[in-house]
């Protein structure tokens, strides 16, 4: 509430970009990579190796399903198309010696046709039935348990990169008088007591006219190796007088 005070005053009275070093913005340490998994298919988890908190790899496991279900109407839909396939070659030879008609022939080709697009489609589902981690990271929160059945779009489970973190920052918009890419500054964490140097990244696309904020982003100059997403803390930016 202290520095929301201070910064109402500075936007007032249009204080120096020097007197702004003084005033210390809220920021919050966010990772620049994170996702929460879903899925289309209704199947139930067969196998979650990793728990909240602990770390994968890219291309490690992080879902499978039990499709048998699904692999079941795989084969039974390639199996309609193979037979289709076989009515439409057969029609293929019989009009090539006009003992069939052409729309019979066409009629068994969009048999074969419509045949050979359902399974392509129950392959495509089939994908779903395990889930790899894009990026090597931190399961966050699970929202579902192995034994479990999954629902069509539910949420499944929250990860993010946490060797990739940024700092969010919320600053008042007439900063950008001076305030740049690349623009030094340091920021304190509250949780783990600790001030560390860190840049900025870059600006945000627009300023809220509301507010006269812009959110800014930021890259610690060396990842800590204590700090966690979520953590919040004070940042001082370093700028000389005029």
């Amino acid at each position: 509430m202290k520095s929301l005070l201070l910064t109402s005053v500075m936007l007032a009275s249009g204080l120096t970009s020097a007197a702004a070093e003084k005033v210390p913005v809220r920021g919050v340490i966010r990772a620049v990579n994170e996702a929460v998994l879903s899925t289309d298919i209704v199947a139930r988890v067969s196998e979650m190796p990793h728990r909240e908190g602990e770390s994968f790899a890219k291309g490690d496991l992080l879902i499978r399903f039990d499709c048998a279900v699904l692999e079941a109407e795989i084969a039974a839909a390639r199996s309609a198309f193979a037979a289709a396939r076989e009515v439409y070659l057969s029609n293929s030879e019989l009009a090539s010696h006009n003992a069939v008609g052409k729309s019979e022939l066409r009629a068994s080709q969009s048999r074969m046709d419509q045949a050979d697009a359902e399974a392509n489609a129950a392959e495509a589902r089939s994908r779903d039935c395990e889930i790899i981690a894009p990026f090597g990271g931190r399961v966050v929160e699970t929202m579902i348990r192995a034994h479990e059945t999954s629902g069509p779009g539910g949420p499944l489970m929250k990860i993010l990169d946490d060797t990739d973190l940024e700092i969010e920052l919320l600053v008042p918009s007439h900063w950008l008088v001076w305030l740049k890419k690349d623009a030094a500054f340091r920021f304190s964490v509250d949780e783990t007591g600790k001030t560390y140097s860190a840049s900025v990244s870059r600006l945000g696309g627009a300023v809220d006219p509301v507010s006269q904020t812009i959110k800014i982003f930021g890259t610690f100059q060396t990842m800590p190796q204590e700090i966690l997403s979520g953590m919040t803390g004070n940042a001082v930016f370093s700028v000389s007088d005029g």
